[in-house]
């Protein structure tokens, strides 16, 4: 829609010049009043049979660039001395009750209004500090939102980490990262939650991770990962062996446990430490790994006691902690393919423990 300009103090003037259908400009006797924006309208030989409306799209002087037979009028010839007046149209009035009806494309906006009170679907919109009252909020939600009150989360929202949030929680949502609980949150279904600083809470059902209470530990799931073997040497390879792990994240503590047990095509590497990953990344402050197991090299068919040690901040070593269990002396130290003992193709590892995650 254009936007054309008005004057309240416009002066009627005359045509300097006749002019003929196809004139583009027209030539005046004054201008005083008119408006100095474009375009604006005006009426040829104002109030005869012959008047004509043209917008002016600019001007020089007393010459004006026009655009001829305008809201329904004709362009056609006007002698010199015709009347020339600054008028407002029969399309001003009616833009102006199709922009009150109109519930799209007005106000520079290409898709529909948005109501205040309406119910209607918003898409591609980002909200800036917003503040929500009573809302249900469903989908994804990043950067650092800050969410108060009696929040419902319905769905499967997923809240990435920097988030301030309070309220209730239900369905399964996801909160991701650091998240700051400033509350006292109410959890019901089964939301999955990462490390978190939190308040008070209610915890209503089951909740996995998060630190939230005993309840919520003893639902947690445990969930099943590789753990890559390797060392600085030679790596080994457990070819048609089986390497699993199994862990579980309850705030900044995470429980892991993991078996290896050595097949015919099982290589054991040169006499390098053997490392293995860790599921969740340890705190490079306090790498203390807290552990037992037993390892059975299948040369000498006897058991050792392990505990684990944190190397870096991504792998654990496991190191022999007592002799055999019959007595008798076991090479110590961080095991590899001969401590405490040569491996074979029955050897086994089995090891569980704990530390603190990053």
């Amino acid at each position: 829609m254009v936007v054309r300009n008005y004057s309240s103090v416009a002066q009627q003037t005359t045509l300097t010049a006749g002019i003929l259908g196809g004139a583009a400009t027209i030539d005046v006797a004054a201008t005083a009043g008119f408006p100095t924006s474009y375009p604006y309208t005006l009426a040829l030989d104002y109030g005869s049979a012959a008047e004509e409306l043209v917008d002016v799209t600019s001007a020089a002087g007393l010459t004006l660039s026009v655009t001829r037979g305008v809201d329904g009028t004709s362009a056609q010839s006007h002698s010199n001395g015709a009347v020339v007046k600054h008028v407002a149209t029969g399309r001003d009035f009616a833009d102006s009750r199709t922009h009150e009806n109109a519930t799209s494309g007005v106000h520079g906006v290409t898709g529909s209004v948005v109501g205040t009170s309406d119910t209607q679907t918003l898409g591609s919109k980002t909200l800036t500090s917003p503040t929500i009252n009573g809302g249900a909020l469903s989908g994804t939600f990043t950067g650092t939102p800050t969410l108060n009150g009696a929040v419902v989360l319905s769905g499967t929202p997923s809240i990435s980490a920097g988030a301030a949030l309070a309220g209730t929680f239900t369905g399964t949502p996801t909160f991701n990262g650091n998240v700051v609980f400033s509350a006292s949150p109410n959890f019901s279904g089964t939301p999955t939650i990462g490390n978190f600083t939190n308040a008070t809470h209610t915890h209503q059902t089951s909740a996995q991770g998060g630190g939230l209470d005993a309840t919520a530990a003893l639902n947690a799931a445990w969930t099943t990962y590789t753990p890559t073997w390797t060392s600085a040497g030679t790596a080994p390879a457990i070819g048609n062996g089986t390497l699993t792990g199994r862990y579980v994240k309850i705030g900044n503590i995470v429980h892991v446990r993991f078996t290896m047990i050595a097949g015919g095509t099982t290589t054991f590497g040169s006499t390098n430490n053997w490392t293995f990953a860790l599921p969740v990344a340890a705190t490079t402050s306090a790498p203390t790994f807290f552990g037992a197991g037993l390892v059975k090299t299948g040369t000498v068919n006897k058991v050792v006691s392990v505990v684990g040690a944190v190397v870096g901040a991504s792998t654990m070593s496991l190191d022999v902690a007592s002799g055999f269990a019959d007595g008798t002396a076991a090479a110590d130290g961080f095991i590899d393919n001969a401590t405490p003992a040569a491996y074979t193709t029955s050897a086994s590892i089995v090891f569980s423990g704990t530390y603190e995650a990053a």
